[in-house]
């Protein structure tokens, strides 16, 4: 599983000081993505290609959970382009698939050098002569294994501040989040793996905030009670953190019998449990994926029994927890 996107997380999250201007945090992307460390630093609008169909939430403390706001250009493209000028911070990951970097050019042709950017994506994208033909005067920082970032004038100082160039390993994850000190995520913590190897990034977040919905009447339980819920049927989809942890770890209440024969999936592929424990408070569920395919959407769909379905109520998501190792 690749770690670039949590990277990109954590040094997008340690630039936010040094977005002078006021606005929201724009993060450009194919695909249906989470990058939880930037969300808690700024208010975050996704831009992506294309509409996307699922509703999914953020909760602010102590209050009820809201959608989180993503534009498609091919329905709102001039509310996104107008984002995107004002943006205060922008994160634009280049895309994988040729239909979605045609989309994706009237926005791409409006970025410029000085303004306040990070581009990311894999060194070998065609997209990135997009990029370079527009400006040639990013400034280019060091980058995880296979990948390039660059940054606009704005974020040029801030950005070779952090000192990419040390390495990506232990040490530079934490001088990020010491970076994003106050404005990091509860429950984000950082860790040396079990190998020793790599670093280990664990995220336990409000369970709401991990739920994605096609279904209206769903959205409306998930708004009105707060509730990662289940649908009717017993089918729920999680948005995973970043390109989609190495591992992960749920809490399912109020199911009424063993769930063995939990049905999963993730990128179209069956992704059966690595392990099921029954508690007191539910069942937990252990989830270990496979390596994500480039473009890939970051969703793992649910799907319980019929006989673990209460009759007068939704079984839910109580707890989440998410893990990644942070390769160099």
């Amino acid at each position: 599983m690749s770690s670039a996107e949590a990277w990109l997380d954590l040094i997008a999250a340690a630039l936010v000081p040094a977005a002078t201007t006021a606005g929201p945090a724009v993060v450009v992307h194919e695909d249906h993505r989470w990058l939880p460390v930037l969300e808690q630093g700024l208010p975050t609008t996704w831009l992506q290609p294309h509409q996307s169909p699922w509703a999914d939430f953020h909760a602010a403390a102590h209050r009820l959970p809201a959608t989180r706001l993503r534009l498609g250009l091919d329905k709102r493209a001039g509310e996104a382009l107008e984002l995107v000028r004002r943006a205060a911070l922008g994160v634009l990951v280049l895309p994988h698939r040729a239909e979605s970097l045609q989309a994706l050019q009237p926005l791409m042709a409006q970025l410029r050098f000085d303004q306040p950017w990070l581009v990311a994506g894999k060194e070998d994208l065609p997209a990135w002569e997009s990029v370079e033909g527009a400006s040639r005067q990013w400034l280019a920082l060091p980058a995880p294994r296979g990948w390039r970032l660059l940054v606009g004038r704005p974020l040029a100082a801030a950005g070779q501040a952090l000192r990419l160039e040390a390495g990506y390993e232990l040490s530079l994850a934490r001088r990020l989040l010491a970076a994003s000190a106050g404005r990091a995520p509860a429950g984000l913590s950082l860790q040396a793996s079990e190998s020793g190897a790599c670093p280990r990034l664990q995220f336990r977040p409000v369970a709401v905030n991990c739920i994605a919905t096609l279904a209206e009447p769903m959205l409306h339980h998930v708004l009105v009670q707060d509730r990662a819920v289940f649908g009717p049927r017993g089918e729920a989809s999680v948005v995973l953190p970043w390109a989609g942890a190495n591992r992960a770890r749920l809490l399912l209440r109020n199911v009424r019998s063993r769930i063995d024969d939990l049905h999963a999936a993730f990128q179209g592929l069956d992704l059966p449990p690595a392990a099921v424990h029954y508690t007191e408070h539910g069942a937990l569920v252990d989830f270990t994926f496979p390596a994500a395919k480039p473009g890939g959407q970051a969703l793992l769909h649910l799907t319980l029994p019929p006989t673990a379905l209460p009759p007068d109520d939704f079984c839910d998501i109580g707890a989440a927890e998410f893990s990644l190792e942070l390769q160099p």
